[in-house]
């Protein structure tokens, strides 16, 4: 099943430079379940996923560890509507992070959640 690349990334399985936008696998190429789930899953160096947990096809996929994150389109969509208060209530630094790489808004990856919000409010100026 095909998913939506979330997150420019090389992938060392495939030996293609997947783009965000892009969909997963290629063609040509075959997806391996583990490989899918570790591509959905927060990757412990760059402290984000690659790629959509939902199928383009919208089918849902249930990526373990990922239940109290919500689907990345819903978590978009909520981050866009909420006052910073709620942003530093209700919100994760990977939902925080998705939602400005979603928007390609640059910050740094060490980057504390309050930092994260300040660059959410100011882009909504």
């Amino acid at each position: 099943m095909p998913y939506k690349v979330i997150n420019t990334y090389n992938d060392t399985e495939h030996n293609v430079l997947y783009k965000k936008g892009d969909t997963y696998p290629k063609e040509g190429y075959e997806e391996n379940p583990e490989r899918v789930k570790s591509l959905q899953s927060i990757h412990p160096t760059y402290k984000r996923s690659f790629i959509a947990a939902e199928t383009l096809e919208g089918e849902q996929e249930d990526p373990k560890g990922e239940e109290d994150q919500g689907e990345p389109d819903e978590v978009l969509v909520e981050i866009n509507s909420l006052s910073k208060e709620q942003l530093e209530e209700e919100t994760t630094i990977p939902q925080l992070k998705a939602y400005l790489d979603s928007e390609e808004i640059e910050y740094k990856s060490s980057a504390k959640k309050d930092d994260l919000i300040t660059l959410i409010l100011k882009s909504r100026e």
